[in-house]
């Protein structure tokens, strides 16, 4: 069987079969189509991969370093820090090199029980193994994975005003 040509095969099918080849024929024309469809699949995933190679800066996910040459139990929030796509914290440190670097949870609460738009971010205590719950340093409240901010009304109220 050989190349297509107008008029030599009667269905569709046959045609088909005569342009990527039989299995009497070989078949090499199905390696090729196969090699071109596992190219463009490998192609796609590269793309892929490389347009999500950072963190979206606009995916709202801060960092904090539990060790950044400070006091550890005063960690320090990395504000430009995007995290590598594929790797799990804890992140190393672009300024010490460890391993120490965490998503931050953001706590909107002052200490008098008002919300705040200047969230204060905190690292869990299990994140870095100490025992015990997390409280903010600002309104002493406990923080939790995902810590949920204030209603949006208090919100509303804190831009209002200011805090």
């Amino acid at each position: 069987m050989g190349k297509w040509k107008p008029g030599g095969s009667s269905s569709m099918s046959d045609r088909l079969r005569d342009f990527l080849g039989d299995a009497a024929g070989g078949g090499k024309n199905w390696k090729l189509w196969g090699t071109v469809a596992a190219l463009v699949v490998v192609g796609g995933f590269a793309i892929w991969s490389i347009s999500n190679a950072v963190s979206d800066p606009q995916s709202g996910t801060n960092y904090i370093a539990a060790i950044d040459g400070s006091d550890p139990e005063h960690p320090v929030p990395l504000p430009r820090f995007y995290a590598p796509a594929g790797d799990k914290a804890p992140y190393k440190s672009p300024s010490t090199g460890k391993t120490a670097v965490w998503p931050a949870e953001k706590c909107y609460w002052t200490r008098d029980g008002k919300a705040k738009t200047e969230p204060t971010l905190v690292l869990l205590n299990s994140y870095v193994g100490k025992p015990g719950d997390t409280i903010c340093p600002d309104c002493g409240k406990k923080v939790y994975p995902r810590n949920k901010p204030p209603p949006d009304d208090l919100m509303a109220e804190a831009e209002r005003e200011g805090r």
